[in-house]
């Protein structure tokens, strides 16, 4: 109109050049970003590579079982040579499996495909004995799983070579049978992290029935692995303290049982005799564990959200027997606490 005329077929030409210079560079720009990020899967890929230097995996999906699952040890031996190389592993895998998932499907991707899947099962063999309940971990678990399937490890191989279903389903407490397994395995990094986890669980498990002894394991246990993390003990002293640790744990049973006491009555034995220097022979320690157990069972059925005010009156009940049994609380003031804090482990969370 106004005798303006558009030159729409010049328009549309120019337009036409604009859209396939556009896509070409749109086409080139994507070229750059796939290449750009193989390229850093291939240096993560080398990254915890470096790790393994020590270790042919080159044919680890062909192994048979029992060669796979040495090879796995050795593996794990390599990453648990310190915390701190370990924590390296671990960033170093989370780094490679987001950069091997952003390539994939691409053939580089593909070729090392094999490598990755042997990588997440080290990864997923390490967590699975320290068995954390970390939801990250168990995702590496399961992405290990089917790394490992994929790769055409059939399941009941899988679950016995790397140690899955027994790390991951249960914790492992103190028996002969997984102390033979433990010591079994050849590679002394991988012994004392199977054999500090079997520890560690153990004294959870037990610490709630006898705090003062076993609290007291704990602290020389992480005293024991605070030496060994700065090398002033070698891999196989560690280990022999390890194995100490865990004969003197299983010998806590034989006490109890020669003492004849129970449970709660040898927790409560153990807070006295762990918390004061005087001498109190053993059958007064004895008749005052019966009674304190006689005396606070009943806090069980306590209303313990007033935590406070039960803590009191277990407080005035531990002292009258003390008192009754010949123990000024000018001398044993400092076995109240202990002992009230035991009673409080026992009766305190079952009625949580």
């Amino acid at each position: 109109p106004g005798g303006l005329v558009v030159d729409y077929i010049g328009i549309s030409e120019r337009l036409k050049k604009a859209l396939d210079k556009y896509t070409s560079e749109v086409q080139n720009d994507a070229m750059l970003d796939i290449e750009e990020a193989v390229e850093v899967m291939r240096q993560k890929h080398l990254k915890v590579s470096d790790f393994f230097a020590a270790v042919d995996y080159s044919n680890w999906p062909q192994l048979d079982r029992m060669k796979r699952q040495r090879l796995l040890y050795k593996a794990q031996n390599e990453v648990l040579i310190t915390e701190e190389r370990e924590e390296k592993f671990r960033e170093s895998m989370k780094e490679l499996k987001k950069a091997h998932s952003l390539v994939s499907p691409h053939s580089a991707a593909s070729d090392i495909r094999a490598d990755v899947a042997f990588f997440e099962a080290v990864l997923g063999a390490i967590n699975s004995i320290e068995n954390s309940g970390n939801p990250d971990e168990m995702e590496d678990l399961d992405s290990a799983m089917k790394e490992l399937v994929a790769e055409g490890v059939g399941i009941e191989d899988l679950v016995e070579v790397t140690g899955f279903d027994k790390w991951e389903k249960e914790k492992p407490v103190l028996s002969d049978d997984f102390l033979g397994e433990v010591e079994e395995v050849e590679f002394e990094n991988l012994q004392v992290k199977m054999l500090r986890q079997l520890l560690e669980n153990e004294i959870t498990t037990r610490k709630q029935t006898n705090l003062a002894k076993y609290e007291s394991f704990e602290e020389e246990l992480e005293e024991t692995i605070n030496e060994y993390n700065e090398g002033f003990l070698s891999t196989q002293q560690v280990i022999d303290e390890l194995r100490d640790y865990a004969d003197r744990i299983q010998e806590t049973d034989d006490r109890q049982d020669e003492l004849g006491l129970s449970d709660e009555e040898y927790a409560f034995y153990s807070a006295i005799s762990s918390n004061t220097d005087t001498e109190i022979d053993e059958e007064t320690l004895k008749t005052i564990a019966h009674e304190l157990k006689q005396n606070l069972k009943d806090s069980v059925e306590l209303d313990w959200t007033n935590r406070e005010k039960i803590r009191a009156e277990i407080k005035t009940e531990v002292k009258a027997v003390l008192r009754s049994n010949g123990l000024s609380l000018y001398k044993h003031e400092e076995l109240v606490d202990p002992i009230v804090s035991q009673a409080e482990a026992f009766y305190g969370g079952a009625a949580a």
